[in-house]
């Protein structure tokens, strides 16, 4: 009588063994399709959204500033920057020839490098081979680099585990000199791939349109990436700017740009076919969870 007890004891926990394995193997497999679902889903919805405009018009130019130079004749007053040590070689040949390719082999704006140090006679022939337009190398300050010495490097270290790497910590790069004559620049990063040709240039819209980058975002033209930002990066910045609230939207504009650096952004109809797209769009980051891009387009249209 026990053994037969036991048995159906030991049946009913195998059953009960099975149906939570079950469960828990139908569950990670729903949570692996949800994403692509959810954004194939909303895709359809936000693509038959009707356009908005801006309620804030694009008005005449004011005078321009006596500290900027004229604009170069035939295009804007801008230039390509790129922050990078002589050990990102490899990550930047492979951006510059994305960006050569779909962009700046047009338009060819200059490429300022700069450095914590000099560059090496390796780094310099290498990228001059990348592009026709003028190329700069530049050294950046060690005070525009590195932190004071009155910090606490102790502290400062453990306060950096929580941040994103020292991704601003070269705040005052914009200050060198081989920056000064333009107006605008495009910071561009290592190891960065574009999808789609760029068929007009954006450095063009911004002047003829004199916009900095606060008015851009006041501008209906779209986000390249729409990240929900990690808490933890911002700990103390809402109390410092005395606002009540920050939803950690964080968000990088022209909407027609495909690229992908850790994140994938793929434009969506009828922008892929329009610039010969060749990023996967089911793969895009504008439609997961992690992304603002809902938010932003239920504020515009009262819709998801």
């Amino acid at each position: 009588m026990a053994l037969a007890s036991a048995f159906v004891t030991g049946s009913r926990l195998r059953l009960i063994v099975f149906l939570f394995s079950f469960i828990l193997v139908l569950y990670m497999g729903f949570s692996v399709l949800r994403d692509d679902i959810r954004s194939l889903a909303i895709h359809h919805l936000y693509s038959s959204t009707p356009n908005t405009t801006s309620k804030y018009p694009i008005t005449a130019r004011p005078p321009a500033s006596e500290s900027l130079p004229p604009p170069i004749p035939g295009k804007a007053n801008a230039t390509l920057v790129f922050l990078a040590r002589n050990s990102d070689l490899q990550g930047v040949l492979k951006s510059m020839r994305s960006v050569e390719r779909h962009f700046n082999s047009r338009y060819k704006y200059p490429w300022v490098f700069l450095n914590e140090e000099e560059f090496t006679d390796e780094f310099k022939a290498d990228v001059m081979t990348m592009t026709n337009a003028s190329v700069q190398f530049g050294v950046i300050p060690a005070r525009h680099w590195y932190q004071p010495e009155w910090i606490d490097e102790a502290r400062a270290e453990q306060g950096a585990r929580q941040c994103k790497n020292w991704m601003s910590s070269m705040q005052f790069f914009f200050r060198h000199p081989l920056l000064q004559p333009y107006r605008y620049y495009w910071r561009i990063e290592p190891d960065v791939e574009y999808f789609c040709e760029i068929n007009y240039d954006p450095f063009d819209y911004l002047e003829e349109n004199n916009k900095n980058l606060w008015q851009v975002l006041t501008m209906n033209i779209g986000f390249t990436i729409t990240l929900v930002e990690l808490h933890r990066t911002v700990l103390t910045l809402w109390d410092a700017v005395k606002s009540d609230t920050y939803n950690l939207c964080h968000s990088t504009l022209f909407n027609d740009i495909g690229y992908q650096h850790s994140t994938m952004h793929c434009p969506q109809q009828p922008l892929f076919l329009k610039n010969s797209c060749t990023c996967n769009r089911v793969h895009t980051i504008d439609y997961r969870q992690h992304s603002c891009l809902m938010k932003y387009n239920k504020m515009l249209t009262g819709r998801w």
